[in-house]
């Protein structure tokens, strides 16, 4: 009993010490058998267009003074793994707003996706080789500067409940919809090229 009461003395010490408090915002556990066994709908697709909504966010008590921007994403169904067979499935998610450039600290994990419009083009510059290093990593600094760019967007394995406009949402709530999402990237989707632009 000592030994327990001494670890717990101890641990609130060290947190009013450093000044710290633990203000983590609790994420519920969703393991691929929960997220398939609460499923109503469970597909391989593709996005194909996505378009802001005016749909209300209905998680008030949520806490956060942000006014996120609501998103119906058109999905082309590749296969059912789970529910009625379907060719295409409208998602309402949400999305931080255009005003906001990073994630709120323990807000939202919101799911994002990426459909055959959205450009997507990364910039590899070359960095000088620093003295000192091995081989190897003067082989990595010197690669020549490239343009890369996404040629094929993801496929997302999906885990969804209906609703009762016949649309979808994400198992996981609207709140950690990322939950609910797996990117499923293909061999060979990233084309480099030697443009400089």
């Amino acid at each position: 009993m000592r030994p327990l009461v001494l670890g717990v003395l101890t641990s609130c010490v060290i947190q009013l010490s450093t000044g710290q408090a633990a203000l983590a915002r609790k994420v519920e556990d969703w393991p691929y058998q929960r997220l398939f066994a609460e499923a109503d709908l469970v597909v391989i697709a593709q996005a194909v267009s996505s378009a802001p909504s005016d749909e209300p966010w209905g998680e008030e008590a949520s806490g956060w003074q942000v006014k996120f921007q609501a998103v119906h994403t058109k999905f082309s169904v590749m296969t059912v793994l789970k529910g009625q067979p379907c060719k295409n499935v409208q998602l309402v998610h949400f999305q931080y707003p255009a005003n906001i450039k990073l994630a709120l600290e323990n807000g939202p994990q919101f799911a994002t996706f990426l459909n055959p419009a959205t450009p997507i083009r990364l910039r590899v510059e070359r960095v000088p080789a620093q003295p000192r290093q091995n081989t190897k990593q003067q082989q990595l600094r010197s690669l020549p500067q490239k343009q890369v760019s996404l040629q094929i967007p993801p496929n997302y394995l999906l885990f969804l409940k209906s609703r009762t406009d016949g649309r979808f949402e994400p198992v996981s709530g609207q709140i950690d919809s990322r939950l609910s999402v797996r990117d499923l990237w293909r061999n060979g989707v990233l084309k480099a090229s030697n443009d400089h632009r």
